[in-house]
């Protein structure tokens, strides 16, 4: 069991260390062995860490492509752009990240050569360390914490990433979402309106899941903002109706399987392979919670945040929506959602400084303790645990079984699960699919405003996503280089 977590954050190549953690969590709870502070604060500047990277780059590689065109830059006037920059940056409460224009300028023709080229890179249309820094009873890193150096140094990188936030990804989120304000205004992209988040970033050491949290765990039903239903894990199970799975029922992920079951594509008509959404069609189970299909991920913790009154998220949800005069509906729409990115990660980018500041002075004091002792040999034999946080794309859960000291049943359920999954066994919608209902396209054969809302969840389904148009016609073929293992 102590092993899995090495194990466990390979299952993916972008969120590698919050799978990593979540499973030595689950082992942690099994075992009943509780971190010292410290640890506590590390794990939080890790997974913070985390945030800040992924959300950043999701937006300017992965997104902010659905909302403009790069190659527009070459019409650009620099001085204008400096005035933009200026008058979005006022917006955001800050300052622009550059307001030069010899620096625009340079831009406009590093762009030039890219197109000149006919190879645009990333901006023709993604990255993957695997940390061991933590262990079961704690993390590894005394000396980094013994070296006053070495905490500077991370505040000195933190605090070059909170300009960055501020002054550039506020200003362009802000930019973004006034030229699609009739979208967000519309409700485009808001889905199925119930959203679930299990919480994260333990704020004090009263207890494994029951510590006051930096986002509050709960459910949000219909987009109702009046209440948030407290968060019981007993009621997520996870259904595979109409995924290439054996199974009849929902299974808790404690009795989970994942034994795979491939019946077909599905039908064939003059040669063209068809969907069959009334069987199975997907390599995704269909997570449930309180058998009721949930949206997870920023919008969600947002959402549940300010409902809860959560002191902090409301208050930069609050600023957010007021500097861009924007009423609190915008966010249920895909704006609103890529507009909860971008809080939360200013958020984030200020709590750290805090946590960063606090392990400073727990060091200082003498205070080095990263690890608490057990003796693996005597902790229970039999037992189970999980462990459930918030990954950046959303709640994130592994649950371990252990007798015999070995692992009997291993399972974990990911936010591009609960987000991406097929339909269930009663055929309701999963969140991506709910939120493409009513969506108008203008050019059916370049539907960026569908690709627009699904990026809007940040998806991490590589392996299990394959495009066609209504027809079963090929959209594109593209070759993978397999030569790089993660």
């Amino acid at each position: 069991p102590r092993d899995a977590g090495l194990l466990a954050m390979r299952i993916c190549g972008v969120c590698t260390g919050t799978h990593y953690q979540r499973s030595i969590e689950a082992v942690e709870h099994a075992f009943g062995v509780t971190i010292p502070k410290n640890a506590r604060i590390v794990r939080n500047l890790i997974q913070g860490a985390l945030y800040l990277h992924d959300h950043v780059v999701h937006f300017y590689h992965l997104h902010a492509l659905d909302f403009v065109d790069i190659t527009k830059a070459l019409e650009a006037d620099p001085a204008k752009t400096v005035l933009e920059a200026q008058k979005w940056a006022k917006v955001a409460g800050s300052s622009p990240w550059t307001d030069s224009e010899s620096e625009f300028a340079a831009i406009k023709d590093r762009v030039a050569k890219f197109v000149k080229q006919g190879r645009l890179g990333i901006f023709g249309n993604g990255y993957c360390p695997h940390p061991q820094s933590i262990v079961v009873g704690g993390v590894t890193c005394v000396q980094d914490i013994q070296n006053p150096a070495r905490i500077a140094l991370f505040k000195d990188l933190l605090m070059k990433t909170r300009k960055f936030v501020k002054e550039a990804y506020l200003p362009d989120v802000y930019m973004a979402g006034t030229m699609y304000a009739d979208e967000a205004l519309d409700g485009t992209g808001a889905g199925l309106k119930n959203f679930m988040s299990y919480g994260d970033f333990r704020l004090d050491d009263t207890g494994f899941y029951s510590s006051k949290l930096l986002f509050p765990s709960g459910v949000v039903y219909g987009s109702d903002l009046t209440k948030v239903v407290p968060l019981d894990q007993s009621k997520i199970a996870e259904d595979v109706a109409h995924a290439w799975y054996e199974g009849d029922k929902p299974l808790h992920p404690y009795e989970g399987e994942t034994v795979p079951n491939y019946t077909g594509f599905g039908k064939k008509e003059n040669g063209i392979a068809y969907l069959d959404t009334k069987k199975k069609y997907s390599w995704i189970k269909s997570p449930l919670y309180n058998d009721t299909r949930v949206e997870v991920g920023p919008l969600a913790r947002m959402v549940i945040g300010y409902v809860a009154k959560d002191e902090r998220i409301t208050k930069y949800v609050t600023n957010f929506l007021t500097r861009g005069n924007l009423p609190v509906a915008v966010l249920f729409s895909t704006i609103g959602r890529t507009a909860a990115r971008a809080i939360e990660t200013d958020m984030m980018s200020d709590v750290m400084i805090e946590w960063v500041d606090e392990l400073a002075k727990n060091a200082a004091s003498g205070d080095l303790s990263t690890w608490t002792e057990f003796d693996f040999d005597k902790v229970a034999k039999s037992a189970k645990g999980y462990g459930m946080a918030e990954a950046p794309r959303g709640a994130l859960g592994h649950w371990v079984r252990i007798e015999e000291g070995k692992i009997v049943n291993y399972q974990a359920i990911v936010p591009s699960t609960w987000n991406a999954a097929p339909r269930d066994y009663k055929g309701r919608m999963g969140a991506y699919e709910a939120s493409l209902i009513g969506t108008k396209v203008a050019n059916p054969d370049q539907p960026l405003e569908i690709i627009r809302t699904i990026h809007s969840f940040d998806p991490c389904i590589a392996c299990a996503v394959h495009i066609v148009d209504t027809q079963g016609k090929e959209l594109g073929v593209y070759k993978v280089d397999t030569t790089c293992s993660l």
